[in-house]
């Protein structure tokens, strides 16, 4: 959660925020759900990745606790963020066929 409301990442969220500008009434309601959702997302991949499972409903509404808990604090890193702006990843996308030969040639 704590690596989502670093700058880079609220620059990135209000780059998306501003894509949809024109379909929303509230900048803050936008990018507050859109940092829900990915965070949400990155929380079932950790689990199917760690534990090779979704979270149960225990451990979900544990996450959204601590995402109202953290409230005011998440709005308030939003509120402080930069310029709107999508920013540029250095990571590089690889095709899956790209993947199998590798694997194929480790074999």
């Amino acid at each position: 959660m704590d690596a989502h409301l670093d700058e880079i990442e609220i620059k990135n969220l209000k780059g998306i925020t501003k894509v949809f500008d024109k379909q929303i009434k509230s900048r803050m309601d936008a990018q507050l759900g859109f940092l829900i959702g990915y965070t949400y997302a990155k929380l079932i991949m950790q689990f199917l990745i760690l534990r090779n499972r979704l979270p149960d409903k225990m451990e979900t509404e544990e996450f959204f606790n601590l995402m109202k808990k953290r409230h005011s604090e998440i709005e308030s890193a939003l509120k402080r963020g930069k310029v709107a702006e999508i920013i540029e990843r250095d990571e590089k996308v690889v095709s899956i066929d790209d993947l199998d030969e590798e694997l194929d040639a480790r074999e």
